[in-house]
């Protein structure tokens, strides 16, 4: 399972290091840091989609991102929907749900996305 971890405070994000610095989650979801340390709520999980945009870039939950729909450009939230049991895009007036597709070109817009 690939995941980072979004310092909402600062405005970064926190990749998997080599052992020993790794930050890891427990059964419960609780993140710990690498020094085994429960984090604040300031730090965000966010798991890889198992998908890449058309430059070979990890799609994490949370990301925008925009590809051609069936007439126009669409942008969207890439969300893990707990009722679907699957990843997908969320329009962005929070209406819509269509699955995301590995096979569809997509360009990541803004990795940032905490508001």
């Amino acid at each position: 399972m690939s995941f980072r971890v979004l310092d909402t405070l600062d405005n970064k994000y926190i990749y998997p290091g080599p052992a020993g610095q790794r930050y890891s989650i427990d059964s419960m979801g609780n993140l710990y840091d690498p020094a085994g340390n429960l984090c604040d709520k300031y730090k965000i999980v966010q798991f890889f989609s198992g998908v890449k945009d058309k430059n070979g870039v990890n799609i994490y939950d949370g990301d925008i991102v925009e590809y051609q729909g069936r007439e126009n450009i669409e942008r969207n939230y890439v969300v893990y929907s707990k009722e679907e049991f699957c990843w997908g895009l969320l329009s962005m007036d929070g209406q819509s749900f269509c699955p995301l597709v590995g096979y569809f070109d997509y360009t990541l817009i803004r990795e940032i996305n905490h508001e």
